[in-house]
């Protein structure tokens, strides 16, 4: 039964996205072949969003262990980013106690950041996506995006989330 009602809310915030008019314009990026796998570059009306990394691009370090890996779609980075929208005051409040507190300031601060979506399965079978987000401020044209970008010091500058499609909830990961 908890599996139907996960179901069902996943459904009811999904449905709610649909009548929506933003949009999602995806594009390949040529990347390292070494590493695999398929990258795209998200944009949501003419703002750059982050990327997405398929379910077979490697990644190190490896940013979150899943059993399995799956490839987000659009529409999942959607509800990622309104379950993480929901959840804002817990961000900011774990951004304070870590004494960096300078870009997040309230959810309308999230389009200030660039993020890096990877999805996996978790042990319970559950599906979540891993956040990984910095300031667009922060971006240069030498980074390689099509890797996992690590930053040794974090606050609000950068922050790692994980969202829980399934349950519809943050599942930790803050960092």
């Amino acid at each position: 039964m908890l599996k139907l009602s996960n179901i069902l809310l996943y459904l009811t915030a999904s449905l709610g996205f649909s009548s929506c008019a933003s949009h999602y314009y995806m594009n390949k990026v040529e990347c390292d072949e070494a590493f695999g796998g398929t990258v795209w570059f998200m944009r949501k009306d003419k703002t750059d969003k982050g990327i997405i990394f398929s379910e077979d691009r490697l990644t190190f370090p490896e940013p979150y262990k899943f059993s399995k890996r799956f490839t987000p779609t659009p529409e999942e980075v959607e509800v990622a980013d309104k379950i993480l929208k929901e959840n804002i005051g817990t961000i900011i409040s774990y951004a304070k106690r870590t004494g960096a507190y300078y870009n997040l300031k309230n959810k309308n601060s999230l389009k200030n950041y660039f993020c890096q979506y990877f999805g996996g399965i978790n042990e319970l079978g559950e599906r979540q996506i891993f956040i990984n987000m910095f300031p667009k401020s922060d971006m240069t044209p030498r980074m390689d995006y099509t890797n996992i970008i690590v930053y040794l010091d974090g606050g609000d500058s950068y922050i790692t989330v994980l969202v829980n499609l399934d349950t519809v909830k943050l599942d930790g990961g803050l960092g």
